[in-house]
């Protein structure tokens, strides 16, 4: 029987297979650096950012460090910021809401984005954008 210093294929057999098996190390290290770096960007991004609820059934704001609500009022056609919501507005803990990190105090810029990405509105006070 051969050994397999003397066995020219079972050596290269041997390289092989230690060749494959860092090549899937260094395929699974990388696969999870690049899951960590995905996540810490996700977390920049979010930091300095402010943090709004979206109420798209109603199609409001909710700026929870300052407790201002953001809602399109139809009579002056413009977005307005106020700590109470007008009456025909209603939100509470049970309203379907997401949650966005926007740079900025003019989250509605982005509300037509809102609305198709986070269902339609039904408030009849809602904003044609």
């Amino acid at each position: 029987m051969l050994s397999i210093e003397a066995d020219p294929i079972a050596k290269n057999f041997s390289i092989m297979k230690k060749l494959i098996a860092s090549f899937i190390i260094i395929f699974c290290l990388a696969g999870g650096l690049q899951a960590q770096v995905t996540d810490s960007s996700a977390n920049a991004s979010k930091k300095g950012s402010t943090k709004y609820f979206y109420y798209p059934e109603a199609n409001i704001y909710f700026n929870e460090a300052n407790g201002n609500y953001t809602f399109y009022d139809a009579a002056t056609s413009t977005w307005v910021t106020n700590p109470q919501l007008p009456s025909g507005y209603s939100v509470n803990k049970n309203t379907p809401r997401t949650t966005i990190y926007y740079n900025g105090a003019d989250v509605w810029t982005d509300n037509t984005a809102h609305q198709k990405k986070y269902g339609t509105k039904t408030n009849n006070l809602s904003p044609k954008p």
